[in-house]
């Protein structure tokens, strides 16, 4: 459930994770509904052809492969396929890595170069805990204090 808080606090990053397509599409419209001042999808594990999505609202995507025993393969074409609409959307690619069982020798290079892009963000005071506290209670209802 999200819980969309109004402003939106300045400094909370917002994602969702999609898979496969059947998640996408009720994935990114839930993140854009959420108030969050930026807002992020992680395709990762990245299983399958994602088709045409909707980054109009989006400030980052960020892809990868499954890593690890039994790790599902990732397809070239799935990930370029996504870069090129960021590119077309202006939003910030960031590409994690290929995966596999051995994935630091599958590496991270897409085109024989990394994509690291962040979204610009603007330096800011940290709030106070009990500000924290305040907004991280009006996304997700109350949180027990720690000491």
């Amino acid at each position: 459930m999200v819980r969309c808080v109004s402003p939106p606090p300045t400094g909370i990053f917002g994602g969702e994770s999609a898979l496969k397509t059947a998640d996408m599409a009720n994935r990114a419209s839930t993140i854009c509904e959420s108030g969050a001042a930026m807002k992020f999808l992680s395709v990762e594990p990245l299983l399958e052809d994602l088709g045409q999505l909707q980054l109009s609202e989006i400030d980052w995507v960020i892809v990868g492969g499954e890593s690890g025993r039994g790790a599902r393969p990732i397809e070239e074409a799935w990930v370029e396929g996504i870069l090129v609409q960021c590119r077309d959307a202006a939003v910030p690619f960031f590409f994690k890595q290929w995966g596999g069982v051995q994935k630091k020798r599958n590496g991270r290079k897409l085109h024989g170069r990394t994509y690291d892009e962040f979204p610009a963000t603007t330096a800011q005071a940290i709030p106070s805990r009990d500000h924290r506290l305040s907004i991280a209670g009006k996304l997700r209802g109350p949180l027990p204090l720690l000491p």
